[in-house]
């Protein structure tokens, strides 16, 4: 690469006019004898003129291009070497020209226009990819959250209309159950004396946890004279 730029040979052919000898003014500016010799010569181009002649594309075109490619990365939708080269065939079909593009013009196409490298194209399609990939994430665990929050609901749900244990710790029919067992545990056995003209009949009571059981006392008249009178308790 040259040490030496556009400028520094614009600014030793001004030099030459005002009187300046063009070896001392290309050494001044640290730019080769021939270059700027050559430059004087009325009707010679510069390297980038002349190899524009053999360019598929114009100078604007490839600035528009350029441009195009800038813009897209710009907007968060980085293009590639590829869709570059596609691109500039197709503004050439459009033209006429169906030839197809060399391997190495991609190359010569960045070289012409060093704003677009392909470090900022690679970093910006990282970023480009990154900030999709982050986005499908959260959405996955939102969509994951409200799916656990909608079964737990359901769960909820259904426990309380099938008598599934809740929070609370049993359900109606587990403590209707414990509280008959201690109403039956609890009452006291009642006692008839011996000769008296009413006689009880007391079921035994089963001791042992069963749940819907239910114990009953009977009390008859000894009487034989009135109807018989029956309590079921």
């Amino acid at each position: 690469m040259p040490n030496w730029t556009e400028e520094d040979i614009k600014n030793a052919e001004k030099d030459v006019p005002n009187g300046m000898p063009p070896r001392k003014a290309a050494k001044a500016w640290g730019i080769p004898y021939t270059t700027l010799y050559h430059r004087l010569t009325p009707g010679r181009k510069t390297c980038r003129e002349a190899k524009q002649e053999y360019q598929r594309l114009s100078v604007s075109q490839e600035r528009s291009l350029a441009a195009w490619a800038i813009s897209q990365a710009e907007l968060g939708f980085p293009v590639t070497r590829p869709q570059i080269k596609e691109f500039a065939l197709k503004v050439l079909a459009a033209q006429g020209d169906t030839r197809g593009l060399s391997k190495r013009w991609i190359e010569l196409f960045m070289g012409r226009h060093p704003t677009i490298t392909v470090k900022s194209l690679r970093n910006d399609g990282n970023r480009y990819k990154k900030g999709k990939v982050a986005e499908t994430q959260a959405a996955g665990e939102a969509e994951a959250g409200a799916g656990i929050e909608a079964g737990a609901v359901a769960q909820v749900g259904a426990g309380e209309g099938a008598g599934i244990v809740t929070e609370v710790g049993e359900t109606t029919e587990a403590r209707g159950v414990t509280e008959s067992q201690a109403e039956v545990e609890d009452e006291p056995v009642v006692k008839v004396g011996a000769g008296t003209d009413v006689e009880a009949e007391v079921e035994e009571v089963d001791r042992k946890p069963q749940p819907a059981r239910i114990t009953t006392k009977t009390w008859r008249r000894g009487s034989s004279d009135g109807p018989h009178v029956v309590l079921v308790v």
